[in-house]
């Protein structure tokens, strides 16, 4: 305890007032890795006796994946208001089509995986490659839903962020049974 007082009294000294919502992102995203690192070893069954329970499969890769949108969206919030990243809005060729398509793969790979594992099928197998591919395509989807926030919206993307954190911390709960 007395080590994270220190940390926090050295925050307070060190980041200016104007350097916050970039603090408050960086804080967002470790809530949201947090919340990942739980999922993946839910999947995994590390932590909890529910490997094979519907809920806690499905609870489990929802966390891993929230909380990594979470995260990287908020990489990406932090970088882009301390100008690490540019300002102005990025936009790819094919933006909406990318956003869209990784959103929708992270959920169908959250059903495929429940049902899959479920059912028993190649367990051995799936959980590793769900957990990486949950992490690259959320990660993605994080990455390219922040990235085309201009600068001076970024402080809305960090709320919303803020709140998908809490709630991947909720769902990180479910998954390992913690009511």
């Amino acid at each position: 305890r007395r080590s994270s007082d220190l940390f926090g009294i050295i925050l307070a000294k060190k980041v200016k007032m104007i350097q916050m919502p970039q603090m408050v992102a960086l804080l967002n995203g470790l809530g949201g890795a947090a919340s990942a690192l739980v999922g993946g070893f839910a999947m995994a069954g590390i932590g909890t006796g529910l490997v094979g329970d519907y809920f806690s499969t499905v609870t489990s890769s929802l966390a891993l994946a929230v909380g990594m949108i979470t995260l990287v969206g908020s990489l990406v919030a932090a970088g882009k208001l301390h100008k690490v990243l540019p300002q102005k809005p990025v936009v790819f060729k094919g933006h909406q089509l990318m956003t869209i398509a990784s959103l929708v793969i992270t959920v169908v790979g959250i059903v495929v995986y429940a049902v899959l594992a479920g059912l028993g099928i190649g367990i051995n197998v799936i959980i590793p490659v769900m957990i990486v591919a949950l992490t690259l395509v959320a990660s993605f989807f994080g990455f390219i839903f922040s990235i085309r926030v201009g600068g001076a919206d970024m402080p809305i993307t960090i709320s919303l962020l803020n709140s998908l954190s809490g709630v991947a911390g909720a769902i990180a709960g479910l998954a390992v049974n913690d009511l």
